[in-house]
């Protein structure tokens, strides 16, 4: 985050206070917006945000969980597909 040539979008309770750092707002709902806006995705594994990073076609990191079952599931079936 300290690359001043980036912005970075994140979720509401992410506790970063940089110039650079842009929070969604806590009532917006579309956040598929964000996503079609970016350059790239960086996300834990929701099916819901893979999904639209997927869909608008951005690159993707997919943060490894591994004690939460629903994201061994969602990277394992990225990983096969």
């Amino acid at each position: 985050m300290d690359n001043p040539n980036c912005n970075f979008v994140v979720s509401n309770n992410i506790e970063v206070q940089r110039d650079n750092v842009y929070k969604i707002p806590k009532q917006y709902t579309e956040s598929q917006h964000f996503i079609a806006a970016s350059d790239f995705v960086i996300t834990k594994a929701g099916w819901s945000t893979v999904a639209e990073a997927i869909i608008s076609n951005k690159p993707l990191i997919v943060a490894d969980r591994s004690h939460m079952e629903e994201d061994k599931n969602t990277i394992q079936y990225l990983k096969e597909h």
